[in-house]
């Protein structure tokens, strides 16, 4: 039975390189890197791969705000477990003002990365349970 079947990547795999959650080999985005600003969420109306729609209504990316939030809270707790281990934090100086302004710059680098990453992740949250529904009916 698996012979028959196509192989799909990892879906942690293809949400960290942004891949299409349909076929999870087609970019979602037009350009590689998301570091150039001026084509940051530029998207696909459809995947290059397997013509799946990455963008199946109008304001369907309004949700990411809340995957976007949740990477940025692990983004500074990661930094605040790296800093309290590397440095320590303590009441007695100003280590918790340094903390935070260093935890503020890595969310701004970070910030590219965190808004694909939470188009992504929303997208294949609903294409799976959209193909959760369709195995039902």
């Amino acid at each position: 039975m698996s012979s028959t079947r196509q192989h799909k990547p990892n879906i942690v795999w293809s949400v960290v390189n942004n891949k299409c959650p349909h076929c999870r080999k087609g970019d979602m985005f037009l350009e590689k890197n998301p570091y150039k600003l001026s084509a940051i969420l530029k998207m696909h109306k459809y995947c290059p791969a397997c013509e799946g729609d990455l963008e199946p209504e109008v304001g369907f990316y309004f949700g990411t705000g809340y995957i976007s939030y949740g990477l940025s809270i692990v983004v500074c707790i990661a930094w605040l477990l790296v800093y309290y281990l590397a440095f320590g934090i303590s009441i007695y100086d100003n280590s918790m003002f340094i903390y935070l302004g260093t935890a503020i710059g890595w969310l701004l680098l970070c910030q590219p990365l965190i808004m694909r990453w939470s188009r992504t992740i929303w997208i294949a949250i609903f294409e799976k349970y959209k193909g959760a529904a369709v195995e039902k009916s």
